[in-house]
């Protein structure tokens, strides 16, 4: 059994939405290293104004890069 999550779901690697997305069925974005493309945060932008984002990034340090760099843009969205 899957577990649907609506949400977006940042995570870092596809070895992290490959073992994730076998047992949730979710919109997962996948960063690239401490790389977020801009097309990327257009996206999530868009997505925030009707859906929560969720970070799941290691606890290292491109993970609380990324946390913060996204944290930052989430932010600023009004």
């Amino acid at each position: 059994m899957k577990y649907i999550i609506n949400d977006l779901i940042i995570i870092e690697g596809k070895e992290d939405e490959s073992y994730l997305s076998s047992f949730i069925d979710g919109n997962f974005i996948t960063t690239r290293g401490y790389t977020i493309p801009k097309e990327e945060i257009d996206y999530i932008k868009e997505v925030r104004k009707q859906h929560n984002v969720i970070c799941l990034t290691d606890p290292d340090e491109a993970g609380n890069a990324i946390f913060k760099k996204i944290n930052g843009l989430l932010q600023n969205i009004s």
